[in-house]
């Protein structure tokens, strides 16, 4: 029996390296095919831009989003920015009234006020009653924009077949251990994100710079308001409409920076409503699973949505793994297995740093010296995502009732307006 557990677990390792594995290489071809593509561009592509900032109880934070935007080198007169703030009960409006004022010389503002209806709800009035470009950005009031974020993102739409971008998020360091971890995390996904997108398997496009045409938009009747992540919804819907040519894109060149969970307590809410949002999504179209509609990418249907909740039963089990793990170095004295782990995760965080082409020599040597105690400080990460996968699991008997509810509120975290590291 015990043979038989400790084989089990060897191969479910070696499966999880050979995922590792495949992310990496693919995400180096994804760099090399964009390469490709950059050196063929004979001039920019420069379409109209509506930037849609859904705004509730961000007097903190609001201001640094609007300055990225108005230090866009996006052309003025194809760009515009649509402030819609949601209920807050803070200074957010006088805020924004404020900036509106001082920078009305190249940035054109546009600020809308509306009861507490919810952030898909705020967005989709934005874009029905307000939003003219042809492509449409949507960027959390807590996140901002690096200066060239706009241009590079829509070079990438000069593909009439793509039809959704997701831009490639940084986390800002405050300093604290626990947004550290999380950049380690966000440079992960930077990866994971490139592979997906090379393999054509991406089902997520994150609410934080991502781009649409808004014809697409339009097509799928815009947000749905009844669930707790209304970004995957979205993409879902997008991908259940479109056309087989069309493509969800992620772009690496177009970076924006986003505040971290500031404590535990945050980054466990976090995760849950990651965890059953995206659970209220994945019933909501549960026929993509394993569809043989000619529409729909069979690597995709049959196997990334498949294998992501595959993901979560072995990750279910992870604790009994670890300890077992731990009952055989303590058991025999023989560290090989603990050191091995460590080797292999501090290997493949450097692989994810040194290959980040945005960040600096300065700040990959950073990055690189706090690579080795990942191993364990990760553990936190793990633990909330496992409290939201255990909640998550709690309330399945009360997913189809959670959807039927139609109006989906936000919360705003703690904000501590940190700085993004160079």
């Amino acid at each position: 029996m015990k043979e038989i557990i400790f084989f089990t677990i060897l191969i479910l390792c070696l499966l999880n390296l050979l995922r590792m594995a495949a992310y990496l290489v693919s995400s180096d071809a994804y760099t090399i095919r964009q390469s490709l593509q950059k050196r063929r561009r004979s001039r920019w592509h420069l379409p109209t831009i509506s930037v849609l900032v859904p705004a509730h109880n961000e007097e903190n934070t609001i201001e640094r989003n609007l300055l990225s935007l108005y230090g866009s080198d996006y052309p003025k007169g194809k760009l515009e920015v649509i402030v819609v703030n949601d209920g807050s009960t803070d200074r957010t409006e006088e805020v924004v009234r404020e900036f509106k004022r001082t920078h009305r010389d190249r940035c054109k503002i546009r600020l809308i006020n509306l009861s507490n209806k919810g952030k898909a709800a705020a967005l989709n009035h934005g874009l029905r009653r307000c939003a003219k470009g042809s492509l449409v950005m949507c960027l959390d009031s807590d996140s901002f924009l690096a200066p060239n974020a706009l241009r590079s993102a829509a070079q990438h739409f000069r593909d009439s077949d793509i039809v959704a971008l997701s831009s490639n998020v940084n986390i800002i360091e405050d300093g604290t251990l626990l947004a550290l971890v999380q950049r380690f995390e966000y440079l992960v996904c930077y990866q994971m994100k490139k592979g997906q997108a090379f393999l054509g398997v991406e089902y997520i496009v994150g609410g934080i710079g991502s781009m649409f045409r808004r014809s697409m938009m339009k097509k799928v009747s815009f947000y749905d308001t009844n669930t707790m992540t209304e970004d995957i919804d979205l993409t879902m819907k997008i991908i259940v409409n479109k056309e087989k040519r069309q493509k969800i894109a992620y772009a690496a060149d177009s970076i924006a920076y986003t505040e971290p969970a500031h404590s535990v307590g945050a980054l466990m809410q976090q995760r849950f409503r990651w965890k059953f949002g995206r659970s209220q999504t994945f019933y909501k179209n549960d026929h993509l699973f394993f569809s043989r509609s000619s529409r729909h990418a069979k690597r995709l249907t049959w196997f990334m949505l498949p294998f992501s909740l595959l993901q979560d039963l072995f990750f279910f089990f992870e604790p009994a793994v670890i300890g077992y793990f731990l009952f055989l170095t303590m058991r025999y004295g023989d560290l090989r297995i603990f050191s091995s782990a460590m080797f292999v995760l501090t290997f493949y965080l450097l692989c994810n740093v040194w290959s980040s082409d945005h960040l600096t020599t300065k700040e990959r040597l950073r990055l690189s010296y706090y690579t080795p105690p990942m191993y364990l400080l990760m553990y936190v990460l793990s633990w909330a995502e496992y409290f939201a996968l255990i909640k998550s699991l709690l309330l399945l008997p009360s997913l189809k009732r959670s959807i039927t509810e139609r109006h989906v509120t936000w919360r705003s975290p703690e904000r501590k307006r940190a700085t993004a590291s160079a």
